[in-house]
């Protein structure tokens, strides 16, 4: 049944979501007293403090060390004032932490400039690594190792977003107004890391000519997204732009903090976000020191969360509820949204109404009804099988959904856990194999010592 026997049966089932398209001025905020800087790279990747207490530090020291080669950059010159747990502020669970006193008069140059078009390849990438770059995402993982990974396949197209990702967030789109003459360089520095055929600047379309007039010099190809949520999301860009595992999506705020690190030598310091009030609308664009507690951007911005409202870290539609105001801004977040009591969304636990409202609105065509129930009864192999990993976690399907089930929550748990048990599958397997090797060493007869079987004849004759 298409969409509009839809509209004109049960009304309009499929809710308008537009993106910002005219993003709000920047404002300044000056750095709190303290940045907090967690070592929590992941629920089961902590890093361990790399200085001590008392100690002078700068932009661009390692704070720590993480696997999976993340490496955490102090973006500011101060002193280690303590370490302390925080939560991390894409999830509940709580890590080591460490704060920093940053100096009045600090600045985030630690490296020496470099020409982004003369500098070989693979001084560009040290630089890039050296500086701690991550992707500005809901995962943040080293920029490099994304768009240039060592194994598996090349990266033949990298896509630069210079669009927000969700409704009333217009951060992305204000650097891309204020950045617009370092915007096509941005561009190819990444096709240039990626050893990428293909350079693409993905625009909301009202602003596409714009783009294309910027970036005549250098002419990457432009990309026009519809201004409207999800067709922002990563995950339907790289299908637009041609997909596949060759196609990678980067921020335009990334790919303008790796430029930032050769062509200045720069350690990213500051992040730009919306702040979002109690009304539903944006207050303002922000550039707010990373490592920023909530706490400290409230009070900066002139909010205060009261006990029943909910603060959320990134947008409307995929951000992380907070329990805790400690956590901290980090280069991922692009939005912080404040709910009032009054509108926060009660989640049910009861059944699905069988309405069919999140099969109609999934972008990407997944049975989401079913797969909330496999994952909510822990049959998350049979979620699997019905398509999770193909679900871009756009949340459109629990804002229709009639019987409040948390279905994004319940898409992510069942991801965790499928995550979870491949690891311990993985684990048991090269457990099983060593057990094996040493139970086949074990049973192989010792070597037969030709020297002492001499001696036990000799000493047999002389008897």
């Amino acid at each position: 049944m298409s969409y509009k026997a839809l509209d004109r049966l049960f009304g309009n089932r499929r809710p308008t979501l537009p993106l910002e398209i005219e993003p709000q001025v920047i404002t300044e905020i000056a750095p709190p007293s303290v940045l907090s800087f967690s070592l929590a790279f992941s629920e089961e990747n902590f890093g361990s403090p790399g200085v001590e207490i008392g100690a002078e530090i700068g932009p661009g020291q390692p704070l720590a060390n993480g696997r999976n080669g993340i490496l955490l950059i102090c973006p500011v010159k101060g002193k280690v004032a303590g370490f302390t747990k925080a939560p991390h502020v894409r999830g509940g669970w709580e890590g080591p932490a460490v704060l920093v006193e940053p100096d009045p008069d600090t600045s985030p140059r630690a490296f020496e400039p470099l020409d982004p078009r003369e500098t070989p390849t693979a001084d560009l990438i040290d630089r890039i690594e050296a500086a701690g770059i991550l992707t500005n995402s809901l995962n943040p993982s080293p920029l490099v190792s994304v768009i240039r990974p060592e194994s598996g396949d090349r990266v033949e197209t990298v896509v630069v977003l210079a669009s927000d990702r969700e409704p009333e967030v217009s951060a992305s789109l204000r650097v891309f107004k204020d950045r617009l003459a370092d915007v096509a360089t941005a561009a190819r520095l990444m096709g240039r890391i990626a050893d990428a055929k293909k350079v693409i600047l993905a625009v909301p379309a009202p602003l596409a000519q714009e783009a294309a007039r910027a970036c005549a010099q250098q002419n990457p190809e432009i990309l026009s997204i519809p201004p409207e949520y999800p067709h922002s999301l990563e995950p339907l860009v790289a299908l637009k732009a041609g997909g596949g595992q060759a196609t990678k999506v980067v921020a335009l705020e990334t790919a303008i903090a790796a430029l930032d690190a050769i062509q200045d030598g720069r350690i990213q310091d500051r992040k730009v976000l919306t702040v979002i009030g109690p009304d539903g609308n944006a207050m303002g664009n922000y550039s707010v020191s990373i490592g920023t507690r909530l706490s400290d951007l409230f009070a900066q911005v002139g909010l205060e969360p009261k006990d029943k409202e909910k603060v959320v870290a990134g947008g409307p539609m995929r951000g992380f509820a907070q329990y805790s105001l400690d956590s901290a801004i980090d280069a991922g977040v692009d939005a912080v949204v404040l709910i009032p009591d009054g509108a926060v969304v009660d989640w049910s636990d009861e059944p699905c109404i069988n309405c069919g409202g999140c099969i109609d609105i999934c972008p990407v065509n997944l049975q989401i009804q079913l797969i909330g129930r496999y994952a909510e009864f822990e049959l998350y192999d049979r979620a699997e099988e019905l398509g999770l990993a193909h679900c871009i976690e756009c949340g459109l399907c629990a804002s229709v959904c009639t019987a409040r089930r948390p279905l994004l929550q319940l898409v992510r748990l069942a991801r965790k856990e499928l995550t979870r048990q491949k690891k311990e599958a993985e684990a048991a397997a090269r457990a099983e194999a060593e057990a094996a090797a040493e139970g086949d060493s074990a049973e192989q007869p010792e070597p037969e010592d030709e020297n002492a079987e001499k001696e036990q004849e000799h000493d047999g004759s002389e008897g």
